[in-house]
């Protein structure tokens, strides 16, 4: 794999982070991030390989350039909602 898939898979997950912390600041999730990533190890997963997918799908649209707004945005952005779709916090 090319390292502009890690760089824009680090991105994405940047956007995964971010979800946890509008949810932390909204008091939707009481839990430290190591709890949130863990708790609910299966809906992490899902997140991740999700993220994988949509990181995956726009380098073979080709692209791979996050020093564009449009792409750098994108990939917040999914990682975002990807987290907000396919993650949740553990139940305690």
């Amino acid at each position: 794999m090319d390292s502009r898939f890690f760089t824009m898979l680090a991105v994405c997950l940047l956007g995964v982070l971010m979800h946890y912390a509008n949810d932390r600041y909204k008091s939707r999730v009481i839990c430290s991030i190591d709890d949130y990533l863990s708790g609910a190890f299966g809906y992490t997963l899902a997140s991740l390989f999700a993220s994988c997918a949509f990181v995956a799908q726009l380098a073979m649209s080709g692209q791979t350039d996050i020093s564009q707004p449009s792409t750098f945005l994108a990939l917040l952005s999914g990682g975002y909602a990807l987290d907000s779709v396919f993650n949740k916090a553990p139940e305690k």
